[in-house]
């Protein structure tokens, strides 16, 4: 008998999906906000997930965790520089990508950046 490290669903394919929970996000110019980040595995997959932040208004960066396994959450920092414009709603894109360059679907989050 054999033990499986991390949590799994059986309905899952090989690969993993990635959540992200509280959209939208409000940022203070100057100010950092954690997007929290949850990822699950499916049957047969141990390895770790990158994530990675694409379509970031200007001014307005993010640190990314990997998240490894046998852990299945994380935050994205997320940054409004002193140089960032408040402005109205925006969308950035959030994708995990695991070892083995599988990608993972990609999920859309909306960002408000206020004074």
């Amino acid at each position: 008998m054999c033990c499986v490290a991390g949590p799994t669903e059986p309905n899952l394919p090989f690969g993993a999906t990635i959540a992200v929970t509280g959209s939208p996000f409000t940022v203070r110019v100057g100010s950092t906000v954690t997007i929290p980040v949850t990822v699950t595995r499916g049957t047969g997959y141990f390895g770790g997930v990158d994530v990675t932040v694409a379509g970031l208004p200007s001014g307005v960066r993010a640190d990314t965790p990997r998240i490894s396994n046998p852990a299945t959450t994380g935050g994205i920092l997320v940054t409004a520089t002193i140089n960032a414009v408040a402005s109205a709603a925006a969308t950035f894109t959030v994708t995990g990508r695991g070892d083995g360059n599988i990608t993972i679907v990609s999920k859309t989050i909306t960002l408000t950046v206020t004074p």
